[in-house]
């Protein structure tokens, strides 16, 4: 005799988060703004140290 199986017993592929949501988005320390306020400040340093040398070599 075949067993039927419930539909939550079969496998699906899922996307996202596991069940019980660990990979949820707890912070937004990596969301869209964020990444952009790094990269911005990542440019400033990079310029400030560029024209700190420039200051040193003249």
């Amino acid at each position: 005799m075949i067993k039927p199986l419930r539909p939550e017993d079969m496998w699906q592929p899922k996307l996202g988060a596991p069940v019980g949501n660990r990979n949820a988005w707890k912070t937004g320390a990596h969301s869209a703004p964020v990444r952009d306020w790094r990269k911005r400040v990542a440019d400033w340093r990079r310029r400030v140290r560029a024209a700190v040398a420039a200051a040193q070599r003249v």
